[in-house]
């Protein structure tokens, strides 16, 4: 007979935080397919100033900009969703691609930052990664080599010439605490 074990609430979030570092200490922890790069992610109810201290902790940035959009009352947390994110790269531009994935939330931002490394950015030739989530107050989060930045939502590819990514939501599915093992 074969034993599931229960995961508790209270070890959940260990286990989530634990389970998305794993997931960034792989060499590509994506798939590329045609120049969009697909990346496994997992929530784990961190609240948005909560987000800044871990952030700081893994030894990345968290500039006043994104850490205002972290303690907005329109930052929204997740427990127990486990989500794919597309990253569309600037050849993707105005591809139809965009129209069919969906608009993330901010929460995207800092997982995204707490599972890619700088070293996966150069990997994916890109120098930061644009959340496109609902805009708080005007700005998105961005993604930089070792921080969490802003940009002003009406400006999001406004960057300069370098190579940038565009991070959208694939898909998204709640999983009961039960039932993950």
């Amino acid at each position: 007979m074969t034993r599931t074990p229960v995961r508790h609430q209270t070890d959940g979030m260990a286990d989530d935080h634990h389970l998305n570092t794993f997931i960034a200490s792989l060499p590509r922890p994506w798939r590329e397919r045609s120049g969009v790069f697909y990346l496994p992610l997992w929530s784990d109810s961190m609240k948005g100033r909560d987000w800044s201290r871990r952030l700081k902790q893994l030894g990345r940035e968290v500039q006043p900009g994104a850490r205002k959009v972290l303690e907005d009352s329109g930052f929204e947390t997740t427990v127990n969703i486990f989500r794919i994110i597309a990253i569309l790269t600037a050849r993707h531009k105005s591809s139809p691609l965009r129209d069919i994935f969906k608009t993330p939330p901010a929460e995207v931002g800092c997982l995204l930052r707490e599972q890619l490394l700088a070293r996966h950015l150069r990997l994916m030739h890109l120098s930061h990664v644009v959340i496109a989530h609902k805009p708080i107050q005007g700005n998105l989060l961005v993604i930089r080599e070792n921080e969490l930045t802003t940009c002003h939502e009406r400006d999001p590819v406004d960057l300069g010439q370098q190579a940038y990514g565009i991070a959208y939501m694939v898909h998204e599915v709640a999983i009961p605490i039960a039932a993950v093992a």
